[in-house]
């Protein structure tokens, strides 16, 4: 992607000629994520979100993890859904396939809305009608924060972080997905994993992510001076 954006973009081709680190990308999620990181920092953090897409980051005490290969918290793609739908990445039963904004917008009845007034003017109305307990709007939440908690149990078994952080438009409703999770929990040790991991919603004020992006900048410049003295 650095590549096809250095061909496309002679400004940046140039910038990045004097840049003290080399240029880096990052995803939104991410980005997102090491702003709620912030407040978090011994903490092993799972964040969620689903504004463009079905998102989700891993920040391990501070530190973005990507992965061996990058893949690490590409949480749209679990195959959840028994015998599902097929996905645009070729699996069936992706999350994706039940959980993304143009699904539920769809089944909200709101994709004409999308079409005409865009998707944010309609992921907000959806979340107004949601508040209003409008039926069919309600209902094709509930359906996506099921599957959402579905798999939740099984990356949190596998992930264990100390919290879980809900953002985006799912935010409000960071309790739906909580329940849906909650709704199948392991009763070993006396209830002593009922309260793990802790759920919140993310930090107002940054919902793309730029602040995140703005740190973890500023962290990378950091060490890459250190290094150098």
């Amino acid at each position: 992607m650095l590549a096809a954006l250095r061909a496309r973009s002679q400004p940046f081709a140039r910038i990045e000629a004097d840049l003290i680190a080399p240029a880096g990308l990052r995803s939104a999620a991410t980005a997102r994520a090491a702003t709620d990181a912030a407040g978090h920092p011994d903490s092993v953090l799972l964040h969620l979100s689903g504004d463009t897409q079905v998102s989700a980051s891993i920040v391990i005490r501070g530190i973005p993890y990507q992965g061996a290969h990058g893949l690490a918290g590409t949480f749209g793609h679990v195959p959840i859904v028994p015998d599902g739908v097929r996905c645009a990445c070729g699996q069936r039963g992706c999350l994706a396939t039940v959980a993304a904004p143009a699904i539920v917008l769809a089944r909200a009845e709101l994709d004409d809305f999308a079409h005409v007034y865009g998707r944010r003017a309609a992921i907000a109305e959806l979340a107004e009608r949601i508040v209003a307990a409008e039926d069919r709007a309600r209902w094709a939440w509930l359906d996506a924060a099921h599957w959402i908690g579905r798999t939740l149990q099984a990356v949190i078994p596998t992930l264990d972080p100390d919290v879980v952080v809900v953002g985006g438009w799912w935010g409000p409703f960071a309790a739906d997905i909580e329940a849906s999770f909650r709704d199948n929990r392991p009763t070993i040790g006396g209830g002593a994993l009922d309260g793990l991991p802790a759920f919140t919603t993310a930090r107002p004020g940054d919902p793309d992510g730029y602040a995140g992006a703005r740190a973890q900048a500023r962290d990378r410049l950091r060490a890459v001076l250190a290094a150098s003295v």
